[in-house]
């Protein structure tokens, strides 16, 4: 094929094909949504990220650095609820559904004023 004026050249087999054609078969949309995760809190990460123990398991949670000072006020071995932006997404490899989650804040509906 041409793209901006270079030719390119793929020599891949038909093995491929197929492997690539399934692997495109199998891939599914991603699905976003916000939810409020309650748990204890076991891991707080400089890189962004802290870790919250559930009831259905431990939970891995990204923040930007903005969010910082949000992130500076939770406590390990402390109960936490957070508002969270989850992205599920099934791995066309094994077929397991795979959970990112974003930080958006702490739920405060439940704090007493």
């Amino acid at each position: 094929w041409r793209d901006e004026g270079h030719v390119h050249k793929w020599r891949g087999t038909s093995d491929e094909l197929v492997r690539i054609k399934t692997l495109l078969d199998a891939a599914s949309e991603s699905q976003s949504y916000e939810e409020i995760l309650s748990g204890v809190v076991s891991g707080l990460f400089e890189n962004g990220r802290l870790d919250l123990r559930t009831e259905s398991g431990k939970v891995k949670i990204r923040f930007s650095l903005d969010q910082t000072p949000v992130v500076q006020h939770l406590t390990i071995a402390t109960h936490a609820t957070l508002r969270v932006m989850t992205t599920r997404y099934t791995d066309p490899i094994t077929h397991r559904d795979v959970f990112k989650r974003q930080l958006i804040g702490r739920d405060t509906s439940q704090l007493i004023s």
